[in-house]
């Protein structure tokens, strides 16, 4: 958003300054990634399984560089969150639960301009699994 600031200061002998105005712009960093995707995620342990879905990201409002999934680890309508830092995102440790749901997800990956990668772990119900997802910017 665009905010204006307005100071003025006074020295312990009383001398004043002029009053002045700056405008300053903040934005999420977060915000080139935001938008539609294709996910895929891969279990790789302890069974195989694949699935695809669509997922959107979008930019948390007070964290610079969060980003929110709307839709994460095969389509579980939960959001998740993630933080980027240059070229690497990190998933931290999270408990998704309500009155019939309980599954804690971890991790780590990349991301540019054009796709997401993560490895994590997800546990669901007591059970750890490990997967590679892979997000794929829609054009």
């Amino acid at each position: 958003g665009e905010y204006s600031v307005t100071y003025s200061v006074v020295d312990k002998s009383g001398n004043e300054a002029p009053t002045l105005s700056r405008v300053v712009y903040v934005f999420n960093e977060g915000l080139e990634y935001y938008g539609n995707y294709s996910a895929q995620d891969n279990e790789i342990f302890p069974q195989t399984a694949q699935c695809n879905y669509p997922s959107y990201i979008w930019v948390d409002s007070v964290v610079n560089n969060r980003l929110v999934f709307l839709d994460f680890a095969c389509n579980s309508q939960r959001e998740v969150f993630a933080d980027v830092y240059d070229s690497v995102i990190i998933l931290p440790f999270q408990l998704i639960q309500d009155s019939v749901y309980n599954m804690s997800l971890q991790g780590a990956g990349f991301i540019n301009d054009s796709a997401v990668s993560f490895q994590y772990t997800k546990i669901e119900s007591g059970v750890t699994s490990y997967w590679n997802s892979l997000f794929t910017r829609s054009k």
